[in-house]
């Protein structure tokens, strides 16, 4: 049995000490970031199939976040929000919370670079974004 993603949180970091995280509102899609590490290709003269080795470093990807634009709300504006994030183009902390219908919890955490789309469509569309997370460095699962 499955468990519905309803209640999967995206939260930004105010980069204080200690760091408060804010969720941002109307989002209508976030996928935590994936783990695993990058190979090298190792086959010689010698095998009779392709051989890779693990190059031990994490890469955790980028993480594709959609919701309802809201222009004017502290997490998704220019002051604070998600388009400061990608203006000022630097690393912020982010943290994705899911919490499936066991009551548990899977928290991911770590630094990021933010993209963010916004969009008005045509006028029977809603407002809605598109972004990105581009992860770097470590991230933490608790």
């Amino acid at each position: 049995m499955g468990f519905s993603s309803k209640g999967t949180a995206l939260q930004i970091g105010d980069g204080a000490s200690p760091e408060v995280f804010t969720t941002v509102a109307e989002l209508t899609k976030v996928d935590p970031p994936k783990f695993g590490t990058g190979t090298v290709e190792t086959t010689s003269h010698d095998s009779t199939a392709k051989e890779y080795v693990s190059d031990g470093i994490q890469d955790h990807g980028e993480t594709a976040i959609e919701g309802n634009w809201l222009p004017n709300h502290a997490t998704h504006g220019s002051t604070a929000g998600l388009l400061k994030k990608a203006k000022d183009g630097a690393l912020s902390n982010w943290r994705i919370v899911v919490t499936p219908g066991s009551g548990s919890t899977f928290t991911t955490t770590g630094a990021a670079f933010c993209t963010f789309e916004p969009k008005a469509g045509a006028p029977t569309d809603k407002l809605s974004f598109s972004g990105s997370l581009k992860w770097s460095g470590a991230v933490t699962i608790s």
